[in-house]
C-alpha cells in the first residue's frame, strides 16, 4: 500500500527537518511494507533538506505536482503551455504585480 504524505504544516513544520519520532515512525511503515510517498507545493530540490538523507530515494511529487521524482531521479514534470505562460505575464505586467 502507498501512503503519500504532505510535509510542511503536517509531517514537519516551520521548514525543519522531520523530528526523530517521525522519522521512526515512517521507518516503522517503511518496514511493514508500506510505500512512502513524500509531497509538497516546494521544488523536490527544496524537500531534500528536511528529509534524512536514507529517504532521498523514496517517491517525491513537488512543485504542487509539476515534479515527480523516484530513486533519487526526476521522472517527470509538467508546465505551463507556451500562450498560457504569455498570459499570465501579461497579466503581471498589467496588474504591475511584479
Amino acid at each position: 500500500m502507498k501512503i503519500v504524505f504532505d510535509l510542511d504544516g503536517t509531517i514537519c513544520f516551520k521548514g525543519k527537518p522531520l523530528t526523530k519520532m517521525m522519522i521512526n515512525a515512517l521507518d516503522r511503515l517503511a518496514e511493514e511494507g508500506f510505500e512512502i510517498i513524500f509531497a509538497s507545493a516546494r521544488p523536490i530540490r527544496d524537500l531534500l533538506p528536511v528529509i534524512p538523507l536514507h529517504m532521498h530515494h523514496y517517491p517525491m511529487v513537488g512543485g504542487n505536482g509539476a515534479f515527480v521524482a523516484t530513486g533519487g531521479n526526476i521522472v517527470s514534470t509538467i508546465d505551463f503551455e507556451r500562450s498560457t505562460a504569455d498570459a499570465f505575464i501579461q497579466l503581471i505586467r498589467t496588474f504591475k504585480a511584479d
